[in-house]
């Protein structure tokens, strides 16, 4: 089922609903990838990910929200991994690694913020359709063969 381009015209702008930007949460967690000594001991990739995770979670998981699905469909390699498994797929230093993460946390941010939650699922959707293995509820149905019933019952 393709979507008519005159219908995604509706989403262009988020209902405010979905729009979850607390900037006190991104900005927190921006904060943490620019100065992590302030939040971690050891300052490494590992902590300032576990860190971030533990945050997330005591917010139940509202802080990264559709972050992983984000990232999917902007092309990371991987559909059923850990966030920061889409990003450590190279091996820079941990400086460089916390910097892209922030840079890219921060991407993701705008981007919600802009065009809401919904439409992050969206792309994700619209990722998955792609994938020749995907045979899941966002698949198109198989076409029905059409009935043979008599003309004359």
């Amino acid at each position: 089922m393709t979507i008519p381009r005159s219908k995604t015209a509706a989403i262009r702008a988020p209902y405010p609903a979905e729009v979850l930007g607390n900037a006190t949460v991104e900005k927190h967690l921006l904060g943490v990838f620019a100065r992590p000594s302030m939040f971690v001991v050891r300052v490494s990739v590992d902590a300032v990910v576990a860190y971030v995770s533990g945050y997330d979670a005591a917010l139940g998981g509202s802080a990264l929200i559709g972050f992983q699905q984000w990232l999917i469909a902007r092309g990371a390699i991987g559909n059923n991994q850990h966030w920061t498994a889409l990003l450590l797929h190279a091996d820079p230093s941990d400086s460089e690694m916390l910097s892209r993460m922030r840079d890219l946390l921060g991407a993701y941010f705008s981007f919600r913020r802009e065009h809401g939650l919904t439409r992050v699922f969206y792309d994700y959707a619209l990722w998955l359709r792609r994938k020749r293995w995907y045979s899941e509820a966002l698949r198109d149905p198989p076409a029905r063969p059409k009935s043979r019933r008599s003309r004359h019952q």
